[in-house]
């Protein structure tokens, strides 16, 4: 079962919103948080190599 969790990246000042799916407490999936006030869905280069550096 996939669950999604709901976190602020921390690699730099923009502070984007992400969803993180976890299945078995493995990461599977980081995208953008759509609903996120402030970065309405979009995650920069960074954001999106978290997966890479988690693994």
């Amino acid at each position: 079962m996939e669950r999604v969790a709901h976190r602020i990246c921390p690699l730099c000042e923009a502070s984007c919103g992400l969803e993180i799916g976890v299945r078995d407490e493995q990461l599977v999936a980081i995208r953008g948080h759509e609903a996120d006030v402030f970065s309405a869905g979009f995650i920069c280069p960074k954001g999106a190599a978290l997966r890479e550096l988690h693994e």
